[in-house]
Parts: structure tokens; C-alpha cells; sequence
């Protein structure tokens, strides 16, 4: 039987027939990985000082903009009128 080429894509082509067709044959075309490499990652370690800075720095900032939120609604309602 002979066929011809509608698409090509990496792996395979899509081909459809010139003449009738009288069987069709089902393949498996879904991608399989070959070899599972297991990749090494190097992790950055920190310091008990910078972890202790990075939560102090984190706690502040939690606590501040809540209050900054506030302030300026506050301080909107005034302005603008209540």
C-alpha cells in the first residue's frame, strides 16, 4: 500500500493512504522515557544568623503593613470626608 506524507512531527509523520484501505493497524505512539537520570541538586545551606534576620525581617513586616493599612484608610476617610 502506499501512503502519503500529510505532517511531520519530531518523532513521526502523519501519513494517510493512496489507495483503499482494507485493514487498519492500531500503533502506540505515546513517549516513554528512556533513562530516569536522578538529578543532584546542591542546596544552598544558610546561617542560624541569616535564618534569625530572614524571620525577624518577616515578623516586621507582617506586623507593619496591617497597621500602614489602617493608618491610610484612616487618614483616606478623613481627607475625602466621611
Amino acid at each position: 500500500m502506499r501512503f502519503k506524507t500529510v505532517a511531520v512531527f519530531d518523532n513521526y509523520e502523519v501519513v494517510e493512504p493512496t489507495e483503499p484501505v482494507k485493514r487498519i493497524e492500531v500503533i502506540d505512539i505515546r513517549k516513554r522515557s528512556v533513562v530516569s537520570v536522578p538529578v543532584k541538586h546542591d542546596r544552598h545551606k544558610i546561617s542560624k544568623d541569616e535564618c534569625d534576620r530572614e524571620l525577624t525581617v518577616s515578623a516586621i513586616v507582617i506586623s507593619v503593613i496591617p497597621v500602614l493599612f489602617v493608618f491610610g484608610m484612616i487618614v483616606t476617610w478623613i481627607v475625602f470626608g466621611y
